[in-house]
């Protein structure tokens, strides 16, 4: 059975866009990306993308499920982030030599290494810790 992971919540992920796109760092959406739409309770996985601009999803709205279509260039979408995705992202980083989520009982805390430098933060859950330590480092790129 594949193991449950959770995503980063709406702020966060939101935060993070902001820094993303101000820096050009932004990835595209693509297929299985999931996507907040301006709320934490509107919610998309990114089905399928049509030649006129639109995304096919699956949408979750205050848990209700349904079909959708999005423009993909709603500046409202948000993307949900797992552990994996900010990893794989985090070391595509030039000077990025070690990233690490633990459990101390209580809280996650996520720390990524860049150029000497340690991003750390805490959050109840490991996908907030790396987002928001992820944040934190994309602040700093100059």
């Amino acid at each position: 059975m594949a193991a449950k992971r959770g995503l980063s919540n709406y702020n966060n992920s939101n935060a993070l866009k902001s820094a993303l796109v101000s820096k050009g760092m932004y990835p595209a959406y693509k297929s299985d990306d999931v996507l907040y739409e301006g709320s934490a309770t509107d919610i998309h996985l990114l089905h399928g993308q049509g030649d006129d601009g639109w995304f096919r999803t699956v949408n979750l709205i205050n848990n209700a499920t349904s079909f959708d279509f999005v423009d993909r260039n709603d500046q409202n979408l948000v993307r949900a982030w797992s552990v994996r995705e900010i990893y794989v992202l985090v070391s595509q980083i030039e000077g990025v030599t070690s990233q690490t989520g633990f459990y101390n009982g209580t809280n996650w805390t996520y720390k990524i290494v860049r150029n000497g430098v340690t991003y750390s933060r805490n959050a109840a859950n490991e996908q907030n810790a790396a987002c928001l330590a992820f944040t934190d480092l994309v602040n700093d790129i100059q």
